[in-house]
């Protein structure tokens, strides 16, 4: 038993072609082979024989009284492939979707510079949330003294690419319009620290070399420890002094197992 042809190849090159039948007509999506044909009543007749795409099976298989008829089918069959072809290219016009907003914001902030890790909608009840997140450590100090990182800048592209730019969400009432989540991942510049997810305030000493934190965070970082454990010191209140207790006066004549003080009464 012979396998049957898997692919295109296999099955183009198992087609039946009668004998003395050549190429005829070919367009792309289509060919006819014809020739001659012996036939007991009618002798050498006129035949052709015609393949869509790729198949193995032919579309027709006749006999024709004259080239014109030939022709008219030929015709016919061409014209049907040309409009089967103008179908499909219709439906993929058709069903080709426009980029998607979570496709737009990933190449708006990969165009900024920053590297994204992901930008999807949640699924299920919240799917109209968009999640970001941003590999990038890179931060600054304002003038406060406090770290930031670029929330204010992510969340402008996100709001611009998105089409969410005139939303406004109003956290007094929890009514959110904008619904953008951006997360940046809490990873080093060097990208060698040995801890593989560091907190924020780990030690210098914990990176395999030296990189920014140790350059430029390691001194603020003392600092702001130390006000830390001074705002924690003060916060302290320290108990008031331990008076000593009254000694107790036991008068004369006192009985404790009676509980019964003897008075002595003058003569």
């Amino acid at each position: 038993m012979s396998r049957r042809p898997t692919n295109a190849e296999e099955r183009i090159a198992a087609r039946y072609i009668p004998a003395n039948h050549t190429v005829f007509r070919e367009v792309p999506g289509g060919i006819v082979y014809a020739g001659t044909k012996s036939t007991p009543l009618k002798g050498d007749v006129l035949s052709a024989i015609a393949y869509r795409g790729t198949a193995m099976n032919p579309e027709w298989n006749y006999i024709f009284r004259n080239q014109a008829k030939l022709n008219d089918e030929c015709e016919k069959f061409f014209a049907s492939i040309e409009a089967h072809q103008d179908f499909k290219a219709e439906r993929k016009a058709s069903r080709k979707h426009e980029e998607t907003d979570t496709q737009k914001v990933k190449k708006a902030l990969k165009a900024a510079g920053y590297n994204v890790v992901s930008v999807h909608h949640d699924r299920g009840t919240a799917s109209n949330w968009i999640n970001i997140k941003i590999d990038d450590y890179d931060e600054y100090i304002n003038s406060e003294g406090n770290r930031q990182r670029r929330y204010s800048e992510v969340m402008f592209i996100a709001k611009e690419t998105s089409g969410r730019a005139d939303l406004h969400d109003d956290i007094q009432t929890d009514y959110f319009c904008v619904n953008i989540n951006i997360d940046f991942l809490k990873y080093h510049r060097c990208k060698e620290c040995i801890i593989s997810n560091c907190t924020e305030w780990h030690e210098p000493e914990s990176c395999a070399r030296p990189c920014f934190y140790n350059e430029e965070m390691a001194e603020w970082d003392a600092k702001r420890r130390e006000a830390w454990k001074a705002e924690q010191a003060a916060a302290v209140i320290p108990l008031p002094p331990a008076q000593p207790e009254p000694v107790k006066q036991i008068p004369a004549g006192y009985l404790p197992y009676l509980n019964v003080t003897i008075t002595e009464e003058a003569l």
